[in-house]
């Protein structure tokens, strides 16, 4: 029965990125822009980054410095834990052993502009 769930979940998650993609190429998605920090936008999709990475067995590691974690940005949350949940998908898919790991930066550009960086990397093939 947990097998059943657990299929039934990813699957439903599969359908979910097919029609956000479909959304994306129509130009019809529905975008929401909140402020919140880097911090709080891994924080709300680690749970599930956490739950994804137990059935392979795995773990997911944050590794951030503590500026990048406060840095607040203007995002689509939705979109960006949709991607992040995808990559680390991904990443735990071909790694059998070890971590994923999720870090992020920044660096201060002109004009008050920052660039913010999410990395996935793991120990995979």
């Amino acid at each position: 029965l947990s097998t059943l769930c657990a299929e039934a979940n990813r699957l439903s998650h599969l359908v979910e990125n097919v029609l956000a993609y479909a959304r994306l190429e129509r130009g019809s998605a529905r975008r929401r822009v909140e402020r919140l920090s880097l911090g709080q936008l891994i924080e709300r999709v680690k749970p599930r980054l956490d739950q994804r990475a137990a059935q392979a067995d795995l773990r997911v590691v944050l590794d951030s410095d503590e500026s990048a974690l406060a840095t607040v940005v203007h995002v689509d949350a939705s979109a960006v834990e949709q991607i992040l949940f995808n990559l680390v998908g991904n990443a735990i898919k071909f790694t059998e052993r070890g971590s994923v790991t999720v870090s992020g930066g920044h660096r201060r550009l002109g004009d008050g502009w920052i660039v913010l960086r999410i990395e996935v990397t793991d120990t995979g093939v």
